[in-house]
């Protein structure tokens, strides 16, 4: 009977060995499966951040393209508004009154006057 009763015993000390077991290793898989579910939001949440930098990145580039693009238009009306001073200039200084003026000795100052006021006007109309 003590054969029994010991080979009993020994049978019921393997059985809670084998439960604690069991649980440590049912809390270590749920241990591990929680960092992997971390794991995933992590990355999920870097993907999203990584986007949305994109994102910005795409707007700054479109806004400098933008502004590029700005300053080449103004470019070209400052040339255009540039052109018609020059027509304007033409127009107010006859090719007459120029032959006149060359033959006196140059430009006259107050001439000059005149045509410093009409190109800071257009020029004023070109800012």
């Amino acid at each position: 009977m003590e054969m029994t009763e010991c080979a009993s015993r020994s049978a019921e000390k393997a059985r809670k060995v084998a439960t604690r077991e069991r649980a440590e290793r049912a809390k270590e898989i749920e241990i591990i499966e929680r960092a992997l579910r971390y794991a995933e939001k992590a990355r999920e949440e870097a993907a999203l951040e990584r986007a949305k930098r994109a994102k910005e990145i795409e707007i700054h580039d479109r806004a400098l393209r933008s502004a590029e693009k700005a300053r080449e238009v103004a470019a070209l009306e400052k040339t255009k508004y540039m052109v018609i001073t020059e027509r304007a200039l033409c127009t107010f200084i006859k090719p007459s009154t120029n032959a006149l003026l060359d033959s006196a000795g140059g430009v006259h100052k107050t001439c000059l006057r005149a045509i410093a006021k009409v190109m800071r006007a257009e020029l004023t109309k070109i800012s």
